[in-house]
């Protein structure tokens, strides 16, 4: 299985802080790939974690804000490859 990211280490790459929608520029310290593909246990209906799961998600911890224990940025969400979009975010447009 292969992955590929959006962005790669030392790239540099718009964030945004959701408390507060400052956008600010970064550096990608760490790339965390989380991929959910279960078909559960046949028959559970009562605990969500043992039912299907699928899910995707490109994460990001940038050098200024810590690597390891900082703030994680969600490709989409709050980690974007202009100012522009990150912007757009910032005001809860789509």
């Amino acid at each position: 299985m292969n992955f590929s990211t959006q962005f790669s280490p030392r790239d540099k790459v718009w964030c945004l802080d959701l408390a507060n929608g400052a956008v600010t520029l970064l550096t990608v310290g760490q790339v965390r790939i989380c991929l959910t593909d279960s078909d559960g246990i046949e028959g559970e209906t009562m605990f969500d974690n043992y039912k299907p799961h699928q899910n995707f998600k490109e994460e990001y911890m940038c050098v200024e804000s810590g690597i390891g224990t900082g703030t994680v940025f969600t490709l989409g969400k709050s980690i974007f490859g202009s100012r522009e979009e990150a912007e757009i975010a910032a005001r809860g447009e789509s």
